[in-house]
């Protein structure tokens, strides 16, 4: 029957139905809405109760319960008629999961409204339209709007949406009630008017391409919450239990050390002291003699004692545990076996997806502290038969593998603080990682060099070689890998206390160990007693304890239960030879406590030996990663070296100690004038034995530079100034180049530094001095691993083991701003040389030169005001804050960093901050210029908008109120133009996803399971997945040159994808 003014037809058996359905066929759009008895509709634990199907006009309301749903089968699926519905994620999955019916072409009032809107919403108490996140100081709101919204703000009409309930209420059999009708009724005739008003609007906006894509990928984004994901969950279980037992760990420590300063124990002496209490935390810090306000994250880590380490650590897995427990496990669908999860098509304002009930792009990176190990993603695992795809565009390293920083090294899962610095591609010291992307387990590859340089990573991730970027797994003994060198910086936070017991600490590492009552070092041979009374000095200085030489011991020893502490505080451990290693504090102390480290330990296990044909300078170790740590510490400090292995048969007290040995070797003249000036040895013996060496002709790989054509012809030109030209150019470069033969000769670094040191107009040729070259040897798969990557703006390279390595390539920001320079290194493998410090504070020549000179001369042994006058370091120090600057715009400068608010940090004017950053960005003038333009337009548009045309919208403060607008514009600049590159990120994505289904909906037998950020994550017959995979791969290449036009996808233009049987990430 049609009832009321608002008209509809219910309809109750197959009769009426076919010709009902026969008349909506000639429509091209159509109003679709369901009820059902609930909200659990995946896996079929609640059913359908009414389709509607509703014209301008009329509202036709099939019950399913009485007529054959599949009739409407045709109707739902035709790609010729438009289905308009709100919220229509659920209306999709209601029908697909009971019917097994695919909706097709959709418009969803609901995404569209949120596309129009999409970084704005609107106070309820003024009705404005405000920045999501400032209205209600900052609280973010709820993204999506209901369909009473809309008929209220568009068409004046108030949904009575409390009828709503009672369908979920009323069994599944019962009859519905005129009211139950109406509102059914309602919810259809609704749509079209709002689809009139939201699609001119979408129109206006120049939106259309956008909600295009968005409504096609509400059936990807469906598909993917029915299909779930397999969980092992004996494995997730097992995860748990460690993760719970390691804690109990953790708490027994946390009660040994509190111990001493409670009076609440238990009669059996434990600790009784609430871990969770702030109040007992805070007095335990108290009488430790830590005055702190509160126990938050950030608090604790500014303090240096094991309790704060350990309130973390233990904080951190009772979070893991918490969340990630049975809470996740529970959510199993009982009837599947499968794990679901809400995915929310717009949750963040670029596009992007974000996931709840679980989170699933939250879920914790895999980690193996030794002790316990994480690995949640391998038990996100394929069903019987089938594998999971898993795909993303980016390469990746090791996080176990050592990153260089500026004060030490550091494992690569745990650069993640935009406090680290890492070696710059030019002479200037270092730049911040502005990114840590983790990525999960992957196949890795381990090259190691001629030298002893080790670096592991996927196999398309890029190294540096003579020959350019080269990827991994196409290195061969034809490359030279490049080396950083020299990128140590002394840390300001590092005490002269300290340094000492880093010396100490050296001399632990190589003959020391603990004792029950502190710490013992062996005993030297009587000649070196000057070493007994130096580490006697620093145990005065440090602990105000005598180190006791018994006689007729073989050890001296230093008693204390505090040092025993301090030693464990700065990482040292109980350990067998082979397993020692640099204690974690040592590896981060900067130059002078690695110095001081060195030191110690060169004078325990090192020595010296010196022929007219060799000189060697060596340490030994039974440990592998003790030798490894030790070389790259020396590269750090501009020091080469070579580390071999070789077996060892030694015997003691009719005991068989033989094994491997490693050895770490420096050989030549150059590198032993800088290990005796940056490193030495303790003992007056081994210091004049090093410093009598005899001038050997003995020269390694890393004594010569490779100059390349264009830095010949830059040294040329320069040369070309001097007064005595023609006898350098006889010296000097007739050597460098055999023209006849066209090719590049090898040069040695004095010869180089004799040059520049003759003819100072000249300037060294940016880098060589910080570079150095070994040629691999072997190159071996070493199986999964888990694995990141960094960002580091402007250079995009890090170095890992020593080797310059790529890092996460911005090809989206290369194709907004067309960069030729950008471009060119996802064409041609080139990188982009980083801005200088000079180039953007505009020092004189000179004044560098003084800053260089300086500086070599700028270590602890040297009193700096014994060496120079006033003026140069006056000049030094002026130069090296430049430099601190300089690092400050490196981290922010390509990502939105302002002159406003680089005015603020470095308390100058906001004229002479813009002067700063056109300076800057002089080189680099395609990137600036697109991010002054679109930062602009984000300003006087009040939106940003990507490639495809996805817009996010801007609110400005009142102009009056002066220091609100200034803000509010900046951050209009800096959120403008990181929606551009996270939009049009998102745009690839969902693009790459709706080609994704289309293919696996005519291969019948493939489904997505899930995306986390850039990866696509799908799960297949096993017999196919070799098939798929490189459709897989084909498809998200098209998908990406859909927007990026200019740069290629990766290497060869290709997209890796892996096969696995569990996530791969």
């Amino acid at each position: 029957m049609i009832s009321g003014s608002r008209k509809y037809v219910y309809i109750k058996d197959d009769v009426h139905a076919t010709e009902v359905i026969d008349h909506l066929s000639g429509f091209n759009r159509l109003g679709y809405d369901v009820e059902t008895t609930g909200l659990n509709i995946i896996g079929g634990e609640d059913r359908l109760l009414l389709m509607q199907l509703g014209t301008e006009e009329v509202a036709y309301l099939f019950d399913p319960r009485k007529m054959d749903p599949m009739l409407l089968q045709g109707i739902l699926e035709d790609p010729n008629i438009l289905k308009i519905g709100h919220n229509l994620k659920f209306d999709y999955q209601a029908t697909r999961c009971e019917l097994g019916i695919q909706l097709d072409n959709m418009f969803d009032t609901m995404l569209a409204y949120r596309l129009l809107n999409s970084g704005l919403v609107r106070e309820a108490a003024t009705g404005k339209l405000v920045a999501n996140g400032l209205a209600n100081k900052n609280k973010k709101q709820f993204p999506y709007k209901g369909l009473n919204y809309l008929t209220e703000h568009f068409l004046s009409i108030s949904l009575d949406k409390s009828v709503r309930s009672s369908f979920s209420d009323r069994q599944y059999d019962r009859e519905f009630t005129d009211k139950q009708l109406a509102y059914a009724a309602d919810d259809v005739l609704v749509l079209h008017p709002l689809c009139d008003l939201l699609s001119q609007q979408l129109e206006n906006e120049g939106l259309i391409d956008t909600a295009v894509l968005e409504f096609e990928f509400l059936r990807a984004v469906s598909e993917m919450e029915i299909n779930g994901v397999c969980i092992d969950k004996e494995h997730w279980r097992k995860i748990i239990a460690d993760c719970a037992q390691y804690k109990d760990q953790i708490a027994s420590r946390i009660s040994e050390i509190l111990e001493p300063f409670q009076d609440q124990n238990t009669l059996f002496g434990t600790s009784t002291v609430n871990i969770g209490s702030k109040e007992q935390i805070l007095d335990a810090f108290h009488n430790l003699g830590y005055e702190i306000e509160n126990t938050e994250e950030k608090t604790l880590k500014k303090i240096d004692h094991d309790l704060a380490n350990s309130l973390l650590e233990w904080r951190g897995y009772d979070k893991l545990i918490s969340t990630y427990g049975e809470a996740i496990l529970r959510r199993i669908n009982r009837n599947t076996n499968r794990l679901h999860f809400t995915l929310l098509q717009l949750g963040t304002h670029t596009g992007r997806l974000s996931s709840e009930k679980p989170n699933i792009q939250n879920i914790p990176q895999d980690k193996d502290e030794g002790e316990v190990t994480v690995s949640f993603r391998e038990c996100f695992r394929a069903a019987p038969g089938n594998k999971i795809l898993t795909a993303d565009y980016s390469q990746c390293i090791p996080v176990d593998e050592l990153v260089c920083t500026q004060y030490g090294i550091s494992p690569m899962g745990e650069c993640f603080s935009s406090e680290i610095q890492v070696p710059s591609m030019n002479e200037l010291g270092t730049t911040p990682i502005s990114a840590y992307l983790p990525k999960g387990r992957k196949e890795t590859i381990k090259i190691t060099t001629v030298d002893g340089f080790t670096v592991s990573s996927t196999r398309d991730h890029r190294l540096l070689t003579d020959h350019g970027w080269v990827e991994a797994g196409n290195i061969s003994s034809h490359h030279r890998l490049v080396l950083s060198r020299d990128w140590l910086w002394y840390n300001p936070q590092l005490k002269r206390r300290d340094a000492l017991f880093c010396e100490m600490l050296g001399y632990w590492t190589g003959d020391g160990s603990f004792c029950s009552g502190g710490v013992q070092f062996a005993k030297g041979e009587d000649k070196y007693q000057d070493v007994y009374f130096y580490l006697d000095q620093i145990a005065q200085s440090c602990f105000k304890k005598d180190l006791k030489d018994h006689d007729g011991t073989s050890s001296w020893d230093l008693i204390g239960k505090k040092i025993k502490e301090e030693f464990r505080r700065w990482g040292c451990s109980p350990a067998k030879a082979s397993e020692k290693e640099v204690p974690s504090l040592v590896l981060q102390s900067g130059r002078w406590g690695i110095q001081s480290y060195l030191r110690g330990l060169f004078e325990a296990d090192g020595w010296f030996i010196g022929t007219e044909k060799n000189n060697v300078v060596a340490f030994s170790t039974r440990s592998e990663k003790l030798s490894r740590q030790v070389q790259l510490l020396l590269l750090g400090l501009g020091i080469f070296s070579k580390r071999s292995s070789y077996y060892e048969k030694t015997t003691l007290g009719g005991k068989d100690y033989s094994g491997v040995q490693y050895r770490v070797s420096i050989c030549d003249s150059f590198n032993l004038d800088l290990f005796e000036r940056e490193v030495g040895f303790i003992s007056q013996i081994k210091k004049e034995i090093l410093a009598n060496r005899k001038v050997c002709r003995y020269r390694s790989t890393s004594d010569y530079v490779v100059l390349s054509e264009e830095a010949i012809k830059t040294l040329q030109e320069m040369a070309k100034k001097e007064a005595n030209w023609h006898s350098i150019r006889r010296e000097f470069f007739m050597n460098y180049y055999n023209s006849s033969q066209g090719k590049l000769r090898d040069y040695t670094r004095s010869k180089l530094h004799e040059l520049f040191t003759r003819y100072p107009s000249i300037p060294p040729v940016i880098g060589w001095e910080h570079k150095a070259y070994s040629a691999p040897v072997k190159v071996e798969t070493v199986g999964e691993k888990e694995v990141a990557d960094l960002t580091v703006p402007e250079q995009h390279a890090f170095s890992v083991g020593g080797v310059f390595v790529h890092n996460c390539e911005l090809r989206i920001l290369a194709e907004v701003s067309q960069d030729r320079r950008f471009i060119e290194i996802f064409e041609s493998g080139g990188d982009l040389h980083i801005i200088t410090a000079q180039q953007v504070f505009g020092f004189s020549d000179k004044e560098l030169e003084i800053f260089k000179k300086v500086k070599k001369e700028d270590h602890p042994d040297n009193n700096l005001l014994d060496l120079f006058g006033e003026n140069d370091l006056s000049i030094y120090h002026k130069v090296s804050d430049f430099r601190s600057k300089t690092k400050v715009i490196n981290f922010g400068i390509a990502y939105g960093l302002s002159a406003w608010s680089l005015a603020e940090r470095f308390k100058i004017s906001t004229e002479e901050a813009e002067g700063i950053l056109n300076d800057y960005f002089s080189t680099y003038y395609g990137i600036k210029r697109w991010l002054d333009k679109n930062g602009h337009e984000s300003i006087a548009l009040r939106y940003s908008k990507t490639i495809l045309g996805r817009k996010r919208y801007y609110h400005l403060a009142d102009p009056e109120d002066e220091y609100l607008f200034r803000k509010s514009k900046n951050s209009v600049r800096r959120a403008g133009n990181n929606a551009v590159i996270q939009g049009t990120n998102a745009d690839i994505t969902k693009e790459a996803l709706n080609r994704l289904q289309r293919e696996y909906d005519n291969l019948g037998h493939s489904k997505l399971l899930f995306t986390v950020h850039d990866e696509i994550v799908s799960e297949v017959p096993e017999d196919k997945a070799e098939v798929v995979a490189k459709i897989k791969a084909e498809v998200m290449r098209q998908a990406f040159h859909r927007f990026v036009k200019t740069v290629p996808v990766g290497k060869d233009d290709e997209v890796s994808v892996t096969i696995a049987d569990h996530w791969t990430k």
